[in-house]
């Protein structure tokens, strides 16, 4: 038999008066009064200080929330009061008992566990109006940011709520209304009806939503807002449709969080113009305008006499060598260097399409290999007066020429070699990526090529003061430049050639993307001229009011999204497949294009349609 009893007198919330309810509009919590009578096992009042433990249970005695323990707890005359707490979530709507311990305060004694189990009464519920089941009007004076955990469970809300936290359970209903404020933290649950307002988060659990403005989220069928006038600010996380004749400029927003996103399209003949803040630039790429249009440089190295740059296919991975000096490498598209090798007459290097298989040669030297991006290098082949070197996309196969010699190939990645063609002024040499398709210019005398990896040759064009060479990733479409002299594509691997530009030049460099749509060429003391059309048309690109920039070399990776160019006693400088800094980008009439903040100004393509330009 239990030693004691107890009987309930009266449950309160937790800011009501002690006999009676107030109307005081106080914030509710989860907490409420408890005042109960406790009798000994004699049936006589209580009295004294005593230790109580509290436990809710549901309709099946399971227990609901946390075990409480109020001590001590002082009893006069058998009666005694104090506050309880089991969480928002515990005080649902559905039947709830309070199952209580006691013993004398103190002891160690184990509880004895009173019978029997008290309900829960109407007023602790009272609570709800803050976890409501349904809620019908407004909720204005923000009764619900400080209490965000009392939205957990199934709830529906059809007025404006202003609410903070993080939130689970299921939400269904209507979300409307200007009082609808910031939704933030980890939003997981199912949100069916209309919601209004900001949601910040990650957004995890979320389906079947159309939300207008959820940080890193366009839904699948958004909202478009139709732009009508000359010029809008945009919103992050929202679509724009222009629709005016003449062309609309839509600025990006200034401080986009990561992941922000943005659409714009554009229906009116006039087509648009994103406009981008300082420091904003656009990634363009895979819009088809490749890199060659603005150009940065590092000045950590200061002046050096480059003589020859190679990149990798994406980019990342470049090299740079030195005449009379060393071999650099970066790893970050040419943002730092990091010095390789010894100092030496270094006049060519070339790279696999990984970048980690690299190849250099030094004129009156020998030829050096590296199978760790350039970190260590063995010395291979004989000392002759190397001029030019040329690597297939995995590093294997190599070819080189000799000024005043021979050609040579390689197809053990520069182990051995082996001499091909004839004793000729050779300057430079290109490979297809599977080292089979090979082309090579002689100063003066003419272009050649070979379809069997060097085994044979055959001459091809006029003798001219031929500079530098550079093919397609299939040999397919060649580029080649003369000195004074113009430059010249073929489209056929070499077997027609045509002169394009609209002058002669000093080129000393030129370069060719992959898929051989993307080309650049250098002239010393001259501009640096790109073609986007396969060599067709041909565009100066970079003088910086000066046209008195000594080009030596240059280097396209092989997406056409980086480009490296190098003076002679000058600086490197790069270029990505970008709009400038603070530029634009547009887009006529029927071009669409979905874009994500990445971080570190750059804005970047997820999906597009139709023809783009930047500047």
């Amino acid at each position: 038999m239990n030693r004691y009893c107890a009987s309930v007198i009266l449950i309160i919330a937790a800011f009501g008066s002690f006999f009676a309810c107030t109307t005081t509009g106080h914030a509710q919590t989860s907490a409420f009064s408890y005042q109960g009578r406790l009798l000994g096992g004699s049936g006589q009042p209580a009295n004294g200080n005593f230790d109580l433990q509290f436990k809710l249970r549901d309709a099946t005695t399971n227990q609901v929330g946390a075990t409480l323990t109020n001590a001590p707890v002082t009893v006069s005359n058998g009666l005694f009061t104090t506050t309880l707490d089991f969480g928002g979530l515990s005080l649902n709507g559905t039947p709830r008992f309070l199952e209580i311990g006691v013993r004398t305060n103190g002891s160690s004694a184990a509880y004895d566990i009173l019978s029997p189990l008290q309900p829960v009464t109407s007023v602790p519920y009272a609570y709800r109006a803050a976890v409501a089941s349904s809620y019908p009007g407004s909720i204005t004076d923000n009764q619900l940011t400080a209490n965000i955990p009392r939205l957990n469970g199934n709830s529906v809300f059809t007025g404006p709520v202003t609410a903070t936290g993080t939130f689970s359970g299921t939400l269904s209903g209507t979300f409307s209304g200007a009082s609808i404020g910031t939704f933030s933290g980890n939003s997981s649950g199912t949100f069916s009806g209309t919601a209004g307002g900001t949601i910040n988060g990650n957004g995890a659990g979320l389906t079947n939503v159309n939300i207008t403005n959820v940080v890193g989220i366009l839904p699948a069928n958004p909202i478009w807002q139709v732009v009508q006038t000359l010029s809008q600010q945009a919103l992050a996380n929202t679509s724009y449709l222009t629709t005016n004749n003449s062309q609309v400029t839509v600025i990006l927003p200034a401080s986009p969080g990561l992941g922000t996103m943005m659409r714009i399209s554009g229906a009116g003949a006039g087509g648009w113009k994103l406009s981008q803040n300082a420091g904003q630039s656009i990634l363009t790429g895979n819009l088809g305008l490749p890199a060659g249009n603005f150009w940065t440089t590092n000045h950590a190295l200061g002046n050096l006499a480059w003589q020859a740059v190679a990149s990798s296919a994406d980019g990342a991975k470049m090299v740079a060598a030195v005449s009379s000096g060393f071999i650099y490498t970066s790893v970050d598209s040419g943002a730092t260097w990091t010095q390789r090798a010894t100092s030496q007459a270094w006049h060519s290097v070339a790279s696999s399409a990984d970048g980690t298989r690299l190849a250099a040669a030094v004129s009156s030297g020998l030829v050096y290999t590296s199978v760790d991006s350039g970190a260590n290098w063995t010395a291979r082949a004989g000392s002759l007066a190397w001029y030019s070197i040329a690597s297939s996309a995995d590093g294997t196969k190599l070819a080189a020429v000799v000024n005043n010699g021979f050609i040579y190939t390689s197809v053990d990645a520069g182990t051995n070699w082996t001499q091909r063609a004839s004793s000729l002024p050779w300057v430079s040499i290109a490979s297809s990526v599977d080292g089979v398709k090979l082309v090579a210019v002689a100063n003066n005398d003419k272009i050649y090529t070979s379809a069997d990896s060097g085994v044979t040759w055959t001459n091809r064009d006029s003798n001219r003061p031929w500079i530098y060479v550079a093919s397609s990733g299939d040999g397919v479409k060649l580029v080649a430049v003369a000195n004074n002299d113009w430059i010249y594509t073929s489209g056929d691997s070499g077997a027609n050639w045509t002169r394009r530009d609209s002058a002669t030049r000093p080129w000393s460099g030129v370069a060719c993307s992959a898929d051989g749509k993307n080309m650049v060429a250098v002239a010393n003391g001259d501009k640096i001229y790109s073609s986007y059309d396969a060599g067709q048309t041909w565009t100066a690109r970079f003088d910086l009011t000066s046209n008195s920039h000594p080009w030596r070399c240059v280097a396209y990776s092989g997406n056409g999204t980086r480009l490296l160019a190098a003076e002679f006693n000058g600086l490197l400088y790069n270029s990505a497949a970008s709009t400038s800094v603070g530029g634009y980008l547009t887009g006529i009439q029927y071009s669409a294009v979905e874009l994500q903040y990445i971080g570190g100004g750059l804005w970047m393509p997820v999906s597009s349609a139709g023809t783009f330009y930047g500047n």
